[in-house]
């Protein structure tokens, strides 16, 4: 089981796609190191992540092959709460998944990073 925080009742899904609402609690050990003065969520999390949420949907384990995307925009910080949105399509011999993460904020959500997936 990954350590990923989700928020009770967030998860929405259909056939190809899936969004959940992420708690950052700064307890995290994610955070712890990365970085003492600044803690940030750390890209390889959001990766591990994207990718843990595409095996759910797809109903199946999976392993990236490669990462032809990726775009980090905006600090994702301890205490926030952040969504993660998946596209995955099938393709001949592999999956393809897009995944955007969005901070949540009271000024509506912004853009934090974005990337693809190979999966197989």
């Amino acid at each position: 089981m990954i350590d990923c925080p989700e928020v009770p009742n967030s998860l929405i899904r259909d056939q190809n796609s899936l969004s959940v609402e992420i708690f950052l609690d700064p307890k995290l050990h994610w955070f712890k190191g990365h970085f003492p003065a600044q803690p940030l969520l750390p890209g390889v999390v959001q990766i591990q992540w994207a990718l843990y949420y595409a095996q759910k949907l797809l109903a199946k384990p999976m392993r990236i092959t490669s990462v032809p995307q990726l775009k980090f925009m905006y600090p994702v910080l301890p205490g926030q709460t952040i969504k993660l949105r998946i596209t995955c399509r099938e393709q001949e011999v592999a999956y393809s998944v897009k995944f955007n993460y969005e901070v949540m904020t009271k000024e509506g959500l912004i853009q934090s990073s974005y990337g693809s997936l190979v999966l197989c």
